[in-house]
């Protein structure tokens, strides 16, 4: 892994982040859509330049919608706005979700995406543009309660309706 270091607002600083941009196969960012297009890294900017790329992004909310151009970070986008922590504070107390419990969940999508558009690429030659936001990976993660809570399975499910084997015990040392 190398890093680097540029000023984007210099005309050389642009440049070079252009030209490494191009000589990449996939390249990831997690800019709001505005700022990525102003920066000349959007999908439609670089495969202008380079047909076969792959230009992945991460986003709180998508690249499209009424929330498009709003930050998005893992315990609001994911867990809190998808409703998904709700089910696990039952009790209504307020509840801090595990740190980058959607980071993780949305960068596991977002490697799956790339994957299959290298895929594509390699049988192609023709590039594509992955985007992944928080919410929408929680809406997703969260599709099995929400689609078989209309069949009677409650969400979060009741000690009383869980299978035996799935359930936590008491041990003998009291833990």
């Amino acid at each position: 892994k190398k890093s680097v270091c540029l000023n984007t607002r210099t005309p050389e600083g642009h440049k070079a982040m252009i030209d490494l941009c191009l000589s990449a196969d996939v390249v990831i960012s997690h800019l709001r859509p505005k700022d990525a297009k102003k920066l000349g890294i959007d999908y439609e900017s670089l495969s202008a330049q380079k047909p076969g790329i792959i230009v992945a992004s991460t986003s709180g909310y998508g690249i499209t919608g009424p929330d498009a151009e709003r930050g998005g970070f893992d315990a609001v986008a994911f867990a809190s706005r998808s409703g998904m922590i709700a089910g696990l504070a039952p009790s209504g107390e307020p509840y801090v979700p595990y740190y980058g419990m959607g980071d993780v969940t949305s960068g596991t999508y977002l490697a799956a995406a790339i994957m299959a558009a290298y895929i594509k690429k390699l049988q192609t030659g023709q590039g594509e543009e992955v985007t992944v936001s928080l919410y929408g990976s929680a809406i997703w993660t969260a599709g099995v309660p929400v689609m078989t809570s209309v069949y009677g399975d409650p969400y979060p499910t009741p000690k009383s309706a869980q299978l035996p084997s799935a359930q936590p015990y008491q041990c003998a040392d009291g833990k």
